[in-house]
């Protein structure tokens, strides 16, 4: 592995920790702050192309955190800029990008 694929991997790592412990805020898991919530789908989005870039992790499992990123976006944007939020289909699609999140912190074994 070279320098500049190891300094990636690290600062991935350190951008791993930042997100989950975004996630992990109580006011986000109650549905509060959805504006806060999609800037870090954004940056949680980011995290995954890198990761895809390096190809450390299987493309399907990737893939399916991609799409569940997205979703996220689009719930996140559409609760907080809907007359008649949904927080139910916003508080689902959090909770499975989280709970993904965490499965391949794991996987990778960042966590």
């Amino acid at each position: 592995m070279t320098d500049n694929n190891y300094t990636l991997y690290t600062s991935q790592i350190i951008l791993f920790k930042k997100v989950l412990d975004g996630f992990s805020r109580e006011e986000y898991e109650r549905g509060e702050e959805p504006q806060e919530v999609h800037l870090l789908s954004h940056i949680a989005h980011y995290w995954l192309q890198t990761l895809q870039n390096l190809g450390s992790t299987p493309d399907a499992r990737l893939s399916c955190l991609q799409r569940q990123v997205t979703s996220l976006q689009i719930e996140s944007y559409s609760y907080w800029n809907s007359p008649k939020p949904d927080l139910f289909t916003y508080l689902r699609s959090f909770y499975d990008f989280r709970d993904s999140l965490l499965e391949i912190g794991s996987t990778l074994n960042i966590i």
